[in-house]
């Protein structure tokens, strides 16, 4: 997982939000 990216993660990380 590339958080650096924030592109992939994007949608990770407004399931955790």
């Amino acid at each position: 997982m590339e958080d650096s990216s924030g592109n992939s993660n994007s949608a990770i990380v407004r399931r955790i939000h």
